[in-house]
């Protein structure tokens, strides 16, 4: 739309002031109702504004233009909720001569005074119109077109956009519109409050792209009605901890899902998300590989015969030796596995382990720390000789088992004597003095 609505030359100021004295005019046309009296208000407004567009240069101010948009807006959604019964303000404006001042002007109204009207009849009880027809027409989307909305969004991303103009542009009941306004890091944080009241998804997610929610948006955002947005909430990393708290009591289970992912989740919310009636939310509070050793208890707990929980549980640092302990006697081939190769196992369940039937088993408790001396004797002597090697390797085996497994009738569970981090002078010395196969593949 052209920034100057007149022509420029003779004349001007004469139309300029005929269209002042017509919407003085308004100010005294009668009316009926309290809808007649906003439409002519809101005709007055828009009207007003093109005056004041015409009376400065030949650019007029983005911001001005945008606030042409907003009254244009106002007039419409007025008008999309005018009764059929009442047509006195919208004949008014039809017939009134205003409009041959401007031809943009003209097309703008008196189209969207022809949709109201096609509209209106098709809703009429001449066509079986009912309640639900008057409600959805009422209910129509705004008349800005496919080109009007592209603009306001284009400003509405501007970086360089003025807050004032930003606010202006949040007015705008359009999704679209409200999305850009959204992601701009100049709009003030009250537009940025009633764009979220809309409540619509396009808008809560767009919002959610910010970097930097505050609290109030955060609140807001969190009585979405749409669990996607809430879920995305959930993931961000500056939730307040009450806002956290009520998202894990939340209804929906991809809500709690992501909020007992969140590694800021207050303990007490994740102790309760651990007990979960979800499997998933159970899942999901373990899978933080620093989820306390309460946590951890209570999701095993839940479901102690879940194979996987227990295969999670085995992954975690924080696992406890007592539940390690109670897993070491697993049925699950993998559950004793990872056990049997867990740091905080204690000796006792190793013990247990050095006797299962799995060769790869008891080969990952020949090389635990904690193992004791015993059970390294015992291991030392195992049918297998991966088994027998990891006892060569393993740290806490002594220099005399050592020697005695230089003796192995395997000449590569000898040799890995070798292949330890640190091996004493005296062991070495002694390995040297024996000679024969313990000495063919010496490290200096």
């Amino acid at each position: 739309m052209s920034a100057t609505i007149f022509e420029k030359g003779k004349g001007k100021k004469s139309q300029l002031n005929k269209l002042s004295e017509r919407i003085e005019a308004l100010s005294s046309t009668p009316k009926q109702t309290t809808l007649d009296q906003e439409i002519i208000d809101a005709t007055s407004s828009l009207l007003q504004m093109y005056i004041n567009l015409n009376s400065q240069s030949q650019t007029a101010d983005v911001e001005m233009m945008v606030e042409l948009a907003r009254r244009t807006n106002q007039l419409t959604q007025l008008l999309d909720g005018y009764p059929a019964q009442h047509q006195v303000s919208i004949d008014w404006i039809v017939a009134n001569s205003i409009l041959s001042f401007d031809p943009q002007l003209q097309e703008l109204i008196v189209g969207l005074l022809d949709r109201q009207k096609a509209m209106r009849t098709s809703s009429s009880p001449l066509n079986n119109g009912d309640r639900e027809k008057d409600l959805v027409v009422q209910k129509q989307p705004s008349v800005l077109d496919t080109t009007d909305i592209g603009r306001l969004v284009e400003v509405a991303r501007d970086p360089s956009t003025s807050p004032s103009t930003l606010s202006s542009i949040a007015a705008i009941s359009n999704p679209q519109v409200s999305a850009a306004v959204a992601m701009n890091e100049n709009s003030d944080l009250e537009d940025l409050i009633k764009i979220a009241q809309s409540q619509n998804q396009i808008v809560e997610l767009a919002l959610l792209s910010r970097d930097n929610l505050q609290f109030e948006l955060i609140n807001q955002i969190g009585t979405s009605p749409t669990a996607i947005v809430r879920a995305r909430l959930a993931k961000r990393l500056d939730l307040p901890p009450e806002i956290a708290i009520n998202l894990a009591l939340d209804n929906d289970e991809k809500v709690r899902v992501a909020i007992a992912e969140n590694p800021n989740l207050p303990a007490n919310a994740k102790l309760r998300l651990a007990s979960d009636l979800s499997r998933s939310v159970r899942f999901a509070v373990i899978r933080d590989r620093n989820a306390s050793p309460d946590v951890i208890e209570a999701a095993y707990r839940s479901d102690p015969n879940d194979e996987r929980m227990a295969l999670m549980i085995t992954e975690s640092a924080e696992a406890s030796p007592w539940l390690l302990a109670e897993l070491a006697s697993s049925k699950e081939y993998g559950v004793r596995l990872r056990v049997a190769s867990h740091l905080s196992t204690p000796s006792l369940a190793l013990r247990e382990l050095a006797k299962d039937g799995d060769t790869s088993i008891r080969t990952a408790v020949s090389v635990h720390p904690n193992l004791d001396l015993s059970d390294l004797i015992e291991l030392s002597k195992d049918r297998e000789a991966m088994v027998r090697r990891g006892v060569a390797l393993n740290p806490k085996t002594p220099d005399g088992l050592l020697l005695d497994l230089s003796d192995d009738p395997i000449d590569w569970v000898q040799r890995s004597i070798w292949d330890r981090k640190e091996i004493s002078q005296e062991l070495r010395t002694a390995l040297l003095l024996k000679g024969g196969k313990n000495s063919k593949n010496q490290y200096p």
